[in-house]
């Protein structure tokens, strides 16, 4: 009896320990968790995730090319934390590490590489945004650094296949109807080269990225579901063009 009473002491923190790592090895475990209340109708919520992933690599389209054959170990670890009040006000910070393992370059010498090195280089602001209500129901302005998903993906997604994943800095007028309406108008900057530090950019330039895009999605049956949307891309750097994406998406089950 005493022996089997030691198992079970032992047994248990091995099981909570992995039952940890399985968590936040999970997709899941960016799910937003609610820790603590602040005020009246005020709470504060937490998501952490850390996700290892095994790579190897045999070339382009399984070509085997000797010069192309590696393997690495990557990872992606997070921390977010959220504050929301009952009114619809938010905000929202998320901290990502993403790099391969002792890949981190050495601060001042550029040919070295290891995990010794205290710069912290990878670590990256990747969603921090504000969340506020326009007075009307539903309708709200979403402004920041943040992931943006516009149906299975396919336009405009947040990768989250790769480490990394996609963020985007923009602004959005969102209103959602009960769960049959939803409209999104976006405007988001992709890319400003020649920004300053001071976040002045120079009269006249000529390499920036603009993305701006309309989403309706409407619930006729249920499980069904359509979206209209318009996806309008300015690239006034070398491709010097004006893209515009129109299009409809159906799903069902």
């Amino acid at each position: 009896e005493e022996r089997d009473e030691s198992m079970r002491t032992r047994t248990c923190p091995a099981f909570l320990t992995l039952a940890l790592i399985v968590t936040l090895a999970s997709p899941a475990a960016l799910a937003r968790v609610p820790v603590a209340e602040i005020g009246a109708g005020t709470q504060i919520s937490l998501d952490l995730q850390y996700r290892p992933r095994f790579q190897t690599d045999t070339g382009r389209d399984f070509a085997e090319v000797d010069s192309a054959k590696s393997w690495y170990i990557s990872h992606r670890a997070a921390l977010g934390v959220g504050i929301e009040n009952d009114s619809g006000l938010a905000a929202y910070v998320r901290i990502v590490d993403v790099r391969h393992g002792g890949e981190e370059a050495v601060d001042g010498k550029p040919d070295l590489h290891g995990t010794f090195d205290s710069s912290a280089e990878g670590v990256d602001f990747h969603e921090a945004y504000g969340v506020i209500p326009l007075g009307v129901e539903g309708l709200r302005l979403k402004i920041g650094r943040q992931e943006i998903t516009w149906d299975n993906g396919r336009l405009i997604g947040n990768a989250n296949f790769t480490q990394g994943a996609r963020n985007f800095d923009a602004a959005r007028l969102l209103w959602t109807k009960c769960k049959r309406f939803e409209a999104e108008g976006l405007f988001a900057k992709i890319r400003e080269d020649d920004a300053s530090r001071d976040g002045r950019p120079p009269a006249g330039r000529r390499d920036e990225i603009n993305l701006g895009g309309a989403h309706l999605n409407l619930m006729y049956a249920e499980g069904h579901r359509i979206s209209l949307l318009y996806i309008g891309k300015m690239d006034t750097g070398p491709a010097d063009e004006m893209r515009h994406t129109t299009g409809a998406f159906l799903s069902g089950k």
